[in-house]
């Protein structure tokens, strides 16, 4: 990967494992304030309700990816003119479409309490959360505009920086609203700094970063509506899928069980919706880069690449998973109390369906930034069809554990797909260290049956143990990290 391009994904990458640093203390400190100040009924009904949120970014009709890739093809080819016309027009749309749902959903909020179970006054404080959220959506849709400028052009330190600082911002807002008893909306009003943070970073970025020919030829055109046109309508669909795939398990477990299941499966997978922030950013980060070199043809350096971003995403998964799945029972023992631990089996579900879905999605992703948006759209959308009904049989057979099966057998399947289409079009080989990736699993797995006991200090221990020795077996056992060997054993390969 060249300079540049290394730069802007380690950049991406730190700004986004920094942020999700953040978010993970902010769900380590704010959880137990939220069942006291909240309550398990209406915020096990904020968590179904609040994952509609995240479906809302879908939303953006696939409008900022495609403007990742054909800025960093642009970019490749020096034209700043059709990159300012480029993002007028994807930003003029991203505007018109975040307008249209912050009316839809203040329309529809009142309707959504009843769904959930939820009445009086924890009912209006529901819907006033979800319109406060709604604004907090429209404003990040906005952004990614400008976010997805800055990945293109591959300069994204400043808008990951701004961002951060939203989201201490946000978990700040949260954490004072809360002991000062303003109930559920501080959870959206906290999401609301971190979008509103996000967005001004965007501002900064285009003002003070942005390439004088780019700012200069910012009019949209024609050519660029066409292209959207013609491209963003399968994303959308893709996107939505994507939104309905991984962010409806508790929604699923709320309507079909209760809220109070919900509540459980939440909780019990809240460190691995941690590592998979961590793991879709990997996808994001090299997003541009290995558009911008995908498109300079240089295939024996495409296939470098690809098998230094594959090792890497197991690398890092991996470890953080095995950990997830070797004290993940005493880690929320700790935190909540045992009560709301939903069981190995869960665990190790979730843990296996949270590496699947995002490598799956990770191959995806590399697909499209080749320049298939229409067969990458299509898989995911097959994809959503077959994930869903199969969630939802496998939950009226085995209960809650049957969603997190159901997204592993469909993630492994398009993953696969995927993966096959990306290495005939480079040539890359097979890969072989799937036994290594496999066997800090099988130990992690054994831990977390047996169990671990104790307070703080072993669990942060024996997790501690668990990733760093997944870490130094997968750093010795993978070829494509001999940059990562040479590194670690002082420059010996």
């Amino acid at each position: 990967m060249g300079t540049n391009r290394r730069r802007s994904a380690y950049a991406t990458m730190a700004g986004s494992t920094a942020s999700t640093v953040v978010a993970a203390a902010q769900s380590l400190v704010l959880l137990p304030l939220y069942l006291r100040e909240v309550g398990p009924g209406l915020y096990g009904a904020w968590l179904a309700t609040g994952e509609v949120l995240v479906w809302l970014l879908a939303f953006d009709f696939g409008i900022p990816n495609l403007l990742i890739q054909r800025v960093g093809a642009l970019h490749a080819k020096g034209d700043k003119g059709a990159i300012g016309s480029h993002f007028a027009t994807s930003l003029l749309s991203l505007l018109a479409i975040a307008l249209l749902l912050l009316l839809v959903v203040f329309v529809s909020a009142p309707f959504i309490a009843p769904v959930m179970g939820v009445s009086g006054s924890d009912a209006a404080s529901l819907v006033s959360s979800l319109r406060i959220g709604a604004l907090s959506t429209s404003l990040m849709l906005l952004a990614y505009g400008f976010v997805g400028l800055a990945r293109g052009l591959q300069d994204t330190s400043l808008v990951q920086g701004v961002s951060l600082a939203g989201t201490v911002a946000g978990f700040a807002l949260t954490a004072w609203m809360l002991l000062g008893g303003f109930g559920l909306v501080s959870i959206a009003y906290g999401l609301l700094a971190r979008s509103s943070f996000t967005l001004f970073g965007g501002l900064l970025f285009f003002a003070f970063r942005a390439e004088r020919g780019v700012r200069l030829s910012l009019r949209p055109t024609r050519e660029a509506v066409t292209d959207i046109a013609k491209n963003c309508p399968p994303m959308f669909a893709a996107g939505i899928g994507y939104a309905l795939m991984n962010n409806s398990m508790v929604t699923i477990a709320a309507v079909m069980f209760r809220p109070e299941a919900a509540l459980v499966l939440g909780v019990t997978k809240k460190a691995a919706d941690l590592v998979r922030m961590v793991l879709d950013m990997i996808g994001h980060s090299s997003y541009a880069g290995f558009s911008h070199l995908y498109s300079q043809g240089d295939r024996p350096r495409v296939r470098s690449v690809y098998r230094e971003l594959q090792s890497t995403f197991f690398l890092v998964s991996t470890s953080l998973l095995a950990a997830y799945v070797a004290v993940n029972p005493a880690f929320i023992s700790n935190w909540v109390g045992s009560e709301m631990y939903g069981g190995f089996a869960l665990t190790l579900a979730l843990a296996l369906a949270t590496i699947a879905g995002s490598w799956s999605y990770f191959q995806i992703s590399l697909y499209r930034s080749m320049g298939h948006h229409a067969a990458a759209s299509i898989a995911l959308l097959a994809e959503c069809g077959v994930r869903m009904a199969l969630m939802v049989g496998l939950a009226y057979t085995f209960g809650i554990v049957g969603l997190a099966v159901g997204a592993v057998v469909t993630a492994v399947a398009s993953g696969v797909w995927a993966t096959r289409r990306i290495k005939a079009s480079i040539g890359a080989s097979r890969d072989g260290a799937w036994v290594w990736r496999a066997l800090p699993f099988v130990g992690a797995a054994v831990i977390g049956f047996l169990g671990v006991g104790g307070g703080w200090g072993l669990v942060i221990g024996i997790g501690a143990l668990v990733c760093a020795v997944a870490f130094a077996i997968l750093i010795a056992a993978d070829p494509a990290l001999h940059t990562f060997r040479r590194k670690f054993l002082g420059g010996q390969a």
